[in-house]
């Protein structure tokens, strides 16, 4: 494992809490807490969209300048490209993620490689 893959899997992940499940539609609270983060991965078919709820997080999307999503601010990830999300604030994150548009994956990018 290289230095920087330890890095980013020391850092703590979302706690989620599942609104609304159905076979291509999900909503889910996620809460982040300071400098917790959700690793770099694509979805095959879903579209992501984001809410921000409360506290700062940077969103990073294959392709795009960075993003950061504040209380009120929303964002969307098209299916395929690579992204992920870190709280940048000192305090807890929180966001809505509205997934929709087809089954759910997460494929992270070492997987990518191995197909």
């Amino acid at each position: 494992m290289s230095e920087s893959q330890e890095k980013a899997s020391s850092r703590p992940g979302p706690s989620r809490k599942i609104v609304v499940l159905e076979d291509s539609f999900r909503v889910t609270e996620m809460t982040l807490p300071p400098g917790g983060e959700v690793r770099p991965h694509r979805h095959t078919w879903m579209t992501d969209v984001f809410y921000g709820l409360a506290g700062e997080l940077l969103l990073k999307v294959e392709g795009q300048e960075a993003f950061r999503l504040a209380c009120g601010a929303s964002a969307e990830v098209r299916p395929g490209l690579l992204h992920g999300a870190r709280n940048v604030g000192a305090d807890e994150g929180r966001f809505l993620l509205v997934q929709h548009g087809g089954r759910y994956d997460f494929v992270e990018p070492s997987e990518d490689m191995a197909e």
